[in-house]
C-alpha cells in the first residue's frame, strides 16, 4: 500500500493549521523544523551547526514566503510521491528556495536545480 507524500506540504500545512489559527507562533514552528530535530541527534550535528545559522555552519537553509497562498496539486510535486489527501487544498506559506551546504538545490521558479547538495 502506498504511503502519503508530505515533504512538499508539511511546512505550509502546519503554518495554515497551527500558526494561522493562533495555536503556535511562526518562531515555534520554525524551531520545530530546525533546532528541535537536531536536539535528538548525536552531539556532532549540533557542533557542526546543523539546525542553526552560525558562521562556519553547514548552510542548510530554506527560504519561505509565509504570505504566499497556493493550491496543492499533487501532479506538480517534484518528489516521486504524488499520493496526498491534501490535493486541491488551499494552504498558506510556500517554500521558495532551498540551500544545501551553501548551494541552491531548489528554486520555486526553476524547480529542482541539482537534486543534491554539496
Amino acid at each position: 500500500m502506498p504511503g502519503i507524500s508530505g515533504i512538499e506540504t508539511a511546512f505550509s500545512l502546519l503554518l495554515t493549521t497551527l500558526v494561522e489559527t493562533g495555536k503556535m507562533n511562526i518562531g515555534e514552528l520554525i524551531e520545530k523544523f530546525t533546532a528541535k530535530p537536531v536536539s535528538i541527534l548525536p552531539p556532532k550535528y549540533a557542533e557542526d551547526g546543523v539546525g542553526t545559522l552560525v558562521k562556519g555552519g553547514v548552510a542548510d537553509i530554506v527560504i519561505i514566503d509565509p504570505e504566499a497562498e497556493w493550491v496543492v496539486k499533487s501532479d506538480e510535486f517534484i518528489s516521486k510521491g504524488h499520493n496526498t489527501p491534501l490535493d486541491g487544498c488551499n494552504l498558506k506559506g510556500k517554500i521558495v528556495a532551498t540551500i544545501h551546504k551553501g548551494n541552491f538545490v531548489f528554486d520555486i521558479n526553476g524547480g529542482a536545480l541539482t537534486g543534491k547538495g554539496g
